[in-house]
């Protein structure tokens, strides 16, 4: 309605604000900004950039580095995931501008996720030949969200050895450690909550990671089987040992440990421990063994103390009796083998010798590390010298032929003198003379003059700087001796003795070379002599099946400790003499064809 009291002249029309279409204009423009930003700087969730530092990263040209990522990018693609390409130009200028941020690096990849970390190396030279190295690597990797604040982390170790450095480390990062990365960080990825979130909530996602939950789904159940597994075995084993009192088991059913000595230290124990993983492609429980090693376990319990690693030591080492040096075989990852010296207390190892050819076996220091008995053949089949050489040079001190014999067992009386049984060769009958056309026969060829004479297996006494050996005591015929022991006092030996009569812990008095046989009712073997000299123990059976007995060293009746269905092996008492010590065997009950149990174990000893 219009007011009569207004002229038009009066009537003023005021322009409408442009401030609301202005700021919807910028808020419009804003948005299409943040989108477009966002669409520009947006990872992909399921992309992954790998970047291990191995001599170098692959996008600064270490070829190892790169054999690391194309291997782990197969696996990854396999489950899945999207990688970034260690062939593109355009990523490696990004990754050489971000100057060591990865994280950023990969976020300007568009990558969710980066698996990054530094394998350290080590190089050792072994003087094998023209040259040999042996290469080692460990270090934590880890597996980080871009997002997130820390990785998760994951420990690696590996070896390998070649004639070249550039060799070793070709089939360390080749090979060997693809399967060993995969394992250690495969997991981490796959079991991230955003990678579980997106399985959970997308069918697109959980379609096209369908081989990543499988392999989730069954590594869980393997490894839960696998723990479960050797708690079984070991709640089983106890439930099964009929003797009392119950043995204590100091090493976890796993293990797969040789007990080497028991000491005041505690337990000395050869340990070959394994990692078990899942394989990403079959699914399958399989295992990776780490190096083989030296370990102290404490004797009141508690992790054990590693003193030496190495890729395989053949058999068991010896060790002297002060407790302080230890002798043993290393192998150098099949190239070459070593009779080398460890310090019981840990410290820096010393290689005697080192041969690609010949073989040693049977090392045994003197009572305080001063030399080192062992045996030497030259072939796999090659009968044995028995050779004595110096712990501080290494030199020879006495070298004593197999003169188609065979040796057995050493002891040490002191650092001079070394008792070794000896079984000779039959010598042949001489040829009778054949009477021909009335010439004489031809005189016999003088037979050659021999370290060792004598007609059966003979107990010897050797000086080992030079001297005539002694022979301490014949063996009956047909019997066999076996474990030399010397009594703390160095007064008597104590055998294994085996024979037509039967079974025997056979005790040597050297003052007047006689020896006692004790009757025993089952094989025995693996003697050892109580610290006090009053009692000896050892393992009563034989084949899948053997007890630990004890007996008084002048005979009696034998007290069997254990009883069960595995066999118990290599006594020991302890530096008290108040339990015995032990190594019981089974078999693995995840890898049943391949490997073995082992742990000791111990049990009270009451004179």
């Amino acid at each position: 309605m219009h007011d009569p009291n207004l002229l038009d002249d009066d009537v003023v029309i005021r322009p409408r604000s442009k401030l609301p279409l202005v700021l919807f204009l910028v808020a419009l423009l804003g948005a299409g900004g943040w989108l477009a930003w966002s669409l520009l700087t947006a990872v992909e969730p399921l992309k992954v950039l790998v970047a291990i530092d191995l001599r170098g990263h692959w996008y600064d040209g270490s070829k190892d580095a790169a054999r690391l990522a194309d291997g782990l990018n197969e696996s990854l693609s396999g489950l899945g995931f999207d990688v970034v390409s260690a062939g593109d130009p355009a990523v490696v200028a990004v990754l050489e501008g971000a100057e060591g941020d990865l994280v950023g690096a990969a976020r300007s990849l568009k990558a969710a996720f980066v698996i990054h970390g530094t394998l350290t190396p080590e190089v050792i030279e072994h003087p094998v030949g023209e040259g040999y190295f042996e290469v080692r690597v460990k270090g934590d990797l880890g597996v980080q969200r871009v997002d997130d604040a820390a990785a998760e982390q994951a420990h690696v170790e590996g070896w390998a050895g070649s004639s070249t450095v550039d060799g070793a480390f070709e089939r360390l990062s080749g090979r060997v450690l693809k399967e060993r990365i995969a394992a250690a960080t495969l997991p981490l990825l796959v079991l991230h909550p955003a990678v579980q979130e997106m399985l959970e909530g997308s069918a697109e996602a959980a379609g096209r990671l369908a081989e990543a939950r499988q392999y989730v789904a069954a590594r869980g159940q393997q490894m839960r089987t696998f723990e479960a597994a050797y708690e079984a075995l070991a709640k089983r084993r106890l439930e099964a040992e009929q003797a009392a009192p119950k043995p204590t088991y100091h090493r976890p059913a796993k293990a797969a440990d040789g007990l080497l000595a028991v000491t005041a230290q505690g337990a000395l124990i050869k340990t070959s421990d394994i990692r078990p993983f899942v394989t990403a492609r079959k699914r399958q429980l399989r295992y990776i063994e780490d190096h083989e090693g030296l370990a102290w376990v404490p004797p009141g319990g508690g992790d054990a103390r590693t003193i030496w690693t190495g890729y395989n030591i053949y058999g068991y080492p010896g060790i002297s009796r002060d407790g302080q040096t230890l002798a043993l075989v290393e192998d150098l990852l099949g190239w070459a083998k070593t009779v080398t010296l460890v310090p019981a207390a840990g410290g820096e190892p010393k290689r005697l010798r080192i041969d690609p050819e010949k073989r040693f076996s049977s090392l045994s220091p003197s009572p305080t590390g001063r030399r080192v008995a062992f045996y030497e053949r030259a072939c796999r089949r090659c009968p044995s010298d028995l050779v004595v050489v110096a712990a501080d040079s290494g030199e020879e001190v006495r070298r004593l032929p197999h003169e188609d014999g065979q040796f057995g067992g050493t002891a040490w009386l002191d650092d001079d003198q070394l008792v070794v049984l000896q079984t000779p060769k039959a010598r042949p009958e001489p040829a009778a003379p054949v009477e021909g056309d009335g010439e004489p026969a031809a005189p016999a060829e003088p037979a050659e003059a021999r370290v060792f004479e004598a007609s059966g297996q003979t107990v010897w006494r050797i000086p080992v700087t030079g001297g005539p050996v002694e022979p301490l005591y014949t063996v009956p015929e047909g019997a066999v001796l076996e474990w030399p022991t010397p009594t703390p006092d160095g007064a008597r030996l104590v055998f294994t003795q085996r024979g037509p009569d039967g079974y025997a812990i056979a005790v040597l008095t050297l003052a007047d070379k006689s020896a006692v046989a004790h009757p025993v009712d089952r094989v025995p073997d693996h003697v050892q002599v109580h610290p006090k000299g009053t009692h000896v123990t050892f393992s009563v059976g034989g084949g899948n099946r053997s007890e630990i007995a004890v007996m008084a060293i002048d005979g009696g009746p034998v007290r069997v400790l254990t009883q069960n269905r595995v066999r118990d092996r290599y006594p020991r008492f302890d530096a008290t003499g108040d339990r015995v010590w032990y190594e019981t065997l089974d078999d693995d009950p995840n890898f049943p064809k391949g490997r073995t149990v082992a742990f000791p174990a111990s049990v009270p000893f009451t004179p």
